[in-house]
């Protein structure tokens, strides 16, 4: 049991939380300074109840999405269960990618890799030795690799 001046304070934190940044659930699962002890905490009392394991573990695992900026890539999104990863380009065509390994999505989503070509588009411009680039991270380490795709997928 917490001491009760450490049960205050994360009260308070919870109520800042809440009322002063109106998070979304997506945004306190992917906060960064945030334990996974006060995210439990958090949802426990957001749904009144004890979280079991198998709920904690598909709250903070299951799905992993990333915002990008980019000419090419709109959006990435990766689920840790079946590790598929599911990117839409600008233009709005989604691709699935099978079995790709955590790590590659982190690279893909971080553009860790250099453009070798040059162009422009409506939704910006790259150049040779532009990085980080999500567009040639794309082609290095998914379309140039040994990884299976298919043109379709949700990102919902």
């Amino acid at each position: 049991m917490e001491q009760d001046g450490q049960e205050e304070e994360y009260h308070i934190n919870l109520k800042r939380m809440d009322m002063a940044n109106n998070w979304t659930i997506d945004e306190v699962i992917d906060h960064p300074k945030l334990s996974d002890d006060f995210k439990i905490k958090f949802f426990e009392e957001l749904f009144g109840e004890e979280l079991s394991d198998e709920n904690v573990e598909h709250a903070f695992k299951k799905w992993r999405a990333d915002n990008i900026r980019s000419s090419n890539v709109k959006k990435i999104m990766y689920n840790d269960e079946t590790k598929e990863m599911f990117i839409q380009f600008q233009e709005g065509d989604i691709y699935t990618y099978f079995e790709v390994p955590f790590q590659i999505f982190l690279d893909v989503s971080g553009g860790k890799a250099t453009c070798i070509t040059s162009g422009e588009n409506k939704y910006g411009s790259w150049f040779v030795g532009k990085t980080p680039s999500n567009g040639a991270a794309v082609w290095r380490y998914l379309r140039d690799s040994n990884i299976k795709y298919k043109k379709g997928g949700s990102l919902k």
